[in-house]
């Protein structure tokens, strides 16, 4: 895992409000002494069989000046703070493939964007994009709709997770932070079928049971926090006995957060799935930033359908 972030890239969209993606962007790269990369994305030209073609190229090539010039005044402004600035165009039919191409080609470490663009029609706060690369970008990516400058953090850890998701969590976590008291960690936990369950038992059995699965928790989740040393954290780590889908957003609320840190993917999740049902409900209720993280060993979709398309193209035709 890094120790620092040493190149950024900041994703933004001409017609999009991005202020917050790229305020935030600015306290990091100096907070880090980070380079940026600034990238705008524009689809190559889909001609439909009745359309002229002669129209949309030209939409096109205005749309790429207009985004031209719009990055070159927003690297000005990067560069008159003091920030090594450079800039890309990232022209594709999927976008999101192409913005993790250009992670792995820059050597970025940290994507920051914006939630969500102005033609999406996804439903919630994260459009398309945004969930494509929580699902697939290799590298940390830090979703902002308000500035994240000196934020309050969110760590939100889970017993449910192996050790490398948890101590990708913590660390950049920890990296986001500069007064150690910003710091929170929240673990999450419920009687999975509990409703359910008790209904077939008396009442003394109930309880007994939940008090037994409580014990059972507490215990995993103190060897938790002396594997990943957060006992200077004192009050801050909590460990919740509720829905995190419903009490990582209010945890979020009453103590003021920022930006909560999850992880995104899962390096032996059940159903085969890169972005879990749990996060995906959760993140729709955040009231705050968010940066998902991916376990130490994940390996982007990008990259392997990139290997497999060049195996395909080495391979001998028939």
């Amino acid at each position: 895992m890094f120790d620092t972030f040493k190149k950024i890239m900041l994703v933004t969209n001409e017609p999009c409000d991005t202020d917050g993606a790229e305020r935030s962007a600015v306290f990091l790269a100096k907070y880090f002494g980070a380079d940026v990369l600034l990238v705008d994305s524009l689809k190559t030209p889909f001609y439909p069989r009745h359309a002229p073609a002669l129209s949309t190229e030209i939409a096109y090539e205005v749309a790429l000046k207009s985004k031209a010039a719009y990055l070159e005044t927003l690297k000005q402004r990067f560069e008159n703070l003091g920030i090594t600035t450079s800039t890309k165009i990232s022209c594709s039919p999927r976008t999101s493939s192409e913005l993790i191409s250009t992670v792995l080609d820059e050597g970025c470490d940290l994507v920051i964007r914006y939630l969500k663009g102005n033609s999406s029609r996804a439903e919630g706060r994260f459009g398309e994009t945004a969930r494509n690369l929580m699902r697939a970008c290799p590298v940390p990516v830090l979703f902002a709709q308000e500035p994240v400058e000196d934020p309050k953090v969110v760590a939100c850890i889970n017993l449910d997770h192996d050790d490398n998701e948890n101590q990708s969590i913590i660390e950049n976590a920890r990296l986001l932070v500069d007064d150690p008291e910003h710091l929170f960690v929240v673990c999450c936990w419920e009687f999975s079928g509990s409703d359910v369950l008790f209904d077939f038992m008396d009442e003394s059995l109930s309880e007994q049971t939940r008090e037994e699965a409580a014990e059972m928790y507490s215990s995993m989740f103190d060897r938790m926090v002396k594997d990943l040393d957060l006992h200077a954290a004192g009050g801050r780590v909590q460990l919740l006995n509720c829905n995190p889908v419903t009490g990582i957003p209010e945890f979020c609320r009453e103590n003021g957060i920022d930006v909560a840190v999850m992880c995104s993917a899962s390096l032996d999740h059940p159903l085969g799935r890169k972005l879990g049902s749990t996060i995906e409900k959760t993140i729709g209720a955040l009231p705050c930033g968010l940066v998902t993280v991916k376990p130490i060993g994940f390996e982007s979709p990008v990259v392997e359908r990139a290997a497999a398309e060049a195996r395909f193209k080495l391979a001998p035709q028939s």
